[in-house]
């Protein structure tokens, strides 16, 4: 039985040489006949395929899950000339069905691609009425025609992301002046002037407001009119960074654009506050009116003239999260503490207990300057991380500042008891230190980078009894008085030279030096006095494998943590036969 069809085998067993032409032309209606029947039977081949299976209303789903996702690194820039569209070849041309559901679901094509003038009107024409969603970073000096097209279709805008990188004028802000017309879908707005001259916002943008729009930022903004914001009852997340030419707002206009926004969640603020610098300060029962009763995250970042008008004029949301940057550096040791004070008369949170974080970098070589980053959290209920609370200040000063920070607290923390504290890479003089023997509940200290001295001697004159308060009723029975610290059960050392007594204390160098078996000795003495339950040493100078069998043995209920670091000595090798003795010790036993 022959494999071939009833007409092939007649047209190939045809041997009529008079008209080969004719033949030729019949030959070819064949073939195409069979191509036309071979697609038919893979189409239909494809639609028995399981994942042919899936209803379309599913499959256009996953086809705009895949759109939506990034494939490449420079959509991950979200860079709106290159934003990737090879989803269209893993959805519209894989084969019949595919495109065909493609076609008829205008919201895959409704994130708008400007690759080209032509993809950009085919995409406009396929989403029909889908709300659209541009993406378009300016790299030339003007926005080119087609992105002008999208935003004609201002009524289905959804979100909006429109930057900046031109390094000369930005022609961000005439676009916005120019373009009048209502977004009532709008829901996202990101506009951003990276490196240009900045733009004014909003002008005629939103002639009829935006009365969905749940996310706003301006980045490298100028301001001129706040009661022209787009400022609703739906805005929930609020970030506006200004450029540096910007004017500032009064404070009665800031404080009538935020009052406009009761629902915000989130809100960032970066050189746009008010400063009013006629006034020393403001009595809190003259304070302006409570403001953002659901605020749950507030990131500042100004001058410090800036922050204290807000923190003078304005009652701060008892947010979750609270950061405060002050972008300047002050040279005033009291102008520090002043600013936190007036923190805390404006934020207080209502807490039970907390952990401290000071971590400080100085300028390079310039000693005289130093940055410090300041981390509180307090909790509820030690252990309950739902009711968690956190502090962020980020401060520039004199390295003598830390002592002035640390007495700004007092206002700052009002009935909250201090739990633990870290201290990494500061100059702690005895002062500072006297401030945290005043938390009675500190139980946890750990240290890095810093000048050991100052703890030592806070531990020893209050040992002494030069801090602790008299108490007449034990006088004559000969008995020490109560440790500082009462609290105090753990204690980690990271990266301390026990050699370096303590930083700036002699005009003929940066430090002074010490014994450095002497001081961890001293330590030792001092620790015995409390329940240590952990002690830590990690890359520390001076300390020797002597001094911890006498901490192993000093503090026999608590774990000591060595990480066998003791470069004063030397060599590995003498490292490996004090390992080999120990162990030798052991078996012996």
């Amino acid at each position: 039985m022959s494999m071939w069809s009833t007409r092939t085998q007649h047209l190939l067993q045809a041997q009529d040489n008079s008209d080969r032409p004719a033949h030729c032309t019949k030959l070819d209606h064949r073939v195409f006949e069979l191509e036309v029947e071979i697609r038919a039977i893979k189409s239909f081949r494809n639609t028995l395929a399981p994942i042919n299976g899936i209803p379309p209303e599913i499959l256009s789903i996953i086809f705009i899950i895949v759109a939506h996702c990034p494939q490449s690194f420079l959509d991950l820039e979200t860079r709106g000339p290159y934003v990737d569209t090879t989803w269209i070849q893993s959805t519209s041309h894989v084969c019949r069905q595919w495109r065909e559901v493609a076609l008829v679901c205008p919201a895959l094509w409704a994130r708008i691609s400007f690759a080209s003038p032509e993809i950009t009107e085919l995409m406009l024409l396929r989403s029909k009425d889908a709300p659209l969603s541009i993406v378009y970073n300016e790299s030339h000096q003007t926005f080119p025609h087609h992105v002008l097209q999208a935003l004609f279709h201002s009524h289905r805008l959804k979100a909006i992301e429109l930057r900046s990188d031109y390094y000369q004028s930005s022609s961000l802000g005439t676009l916005l002046t120019h373009h009048s017309r209502p977004m009532p879908i709008l829901q996202s707005l990101k506009l951003r002037d990276m490196v240009g001259s900045g733009f004014h916002f909003p002008g005629r943008f939103f002639p009829e407001g935006a009365p969905a729009l749940r996310y706003l930022e301006a980045r490298g903004c100028n301001i001129s009119h706040w009661q022209d914001l787009p400022l609703g009852t739906n805005l929930t997340t609020l970030h506006l960074e200004a450029h540096r030419t910007s004017n500032r707002p009064t404070v009665e206009e800031f404080h009538g654009a935020l009052v406009r926004v009761p629902c915000l969640l989130e809100l960032s603020l970066i050189n746009i506050l008010p400063v009013d610098e006629g006034r020393y300060g403001r009595p809190i029962s003259q304070r302006l009116a409570p403001i953002l009763p659901a605020l749950r995250v507030m990131h500042l970042e100004d001058t410090s003239a800036a922050l204290s008008t807000l923190f003078l004029y304005f009652h701060i949301p008892p947010c979750d999260k609270l950061e405060v940057f002050n972008n300047e550096t002050v040279n005033d040791d009291g102008a520090i503490v002043d600013l936190i004070a007036q923190l805390g008369s404006s934020w207080r949170p209502d807490v039970h207990c907390g952990t401290l974080s000071i971590f400080g970098s100085f300028d390079g070589f310039q000693f005289n300057q130093q940055t410090y980053d300041v981390s509180l959290k307090f909790h509820q209920d030690e252990g309950r991380l739902g009711s968690e609370r956190s502090l962020h200040l980020n401060l520039s000063g004199a390295p003598g500042a830390t002592s002035g920070i640390l007495s700004s607290f007092r206002w700052l923390l009002g009935p909250t008891a201090l739990h633990s504290f870290t201290g990494n890479n500061l100059r702690l003089p005895v002062p500072a230190w006297n401030m945290l023997l005043q938390q009675l509940q500190l139980a946890e200290i750990r240290i890095e980078k810093t000048a050991f001295g100052g703890f030592i001697d806070a531990l020893i004159q209050s040992s002494a009894g030069e801090h602790q308060p008299q108490d007449h009723s034990n006088s004559g029975d000969g008995k020490a008085g109560p440790p500082p610290f009462p609290s105090l059960s753990c204690l980690c050392l990271k990266d301390i030279h026990f050699q370096i007594y303590e930083f700036g204390l002699m005009e003929s160098g940066l430090y002074k030096l010490n014994d450095a078996n002497a001081a961890v000795m001293s330590l030792v003495d001092c620790l015995k006095r409390y329940p240590m339950r952990k002690i830590s040493i990690d890359h520390c100078y001076g300390f020797t494998r002597a001094h911890w069998r006498i901490m192993q043995q000093e503090f026999p209920g608590a774990e000591v943590i060595w990480d066998k670091y003791e470069n004063a000595h030397g060599s590995e090798l003498g490292e490996l036969l004090e390992e080999l003795r120990d162990l030798v010790q052991e078996w012996g036993n």
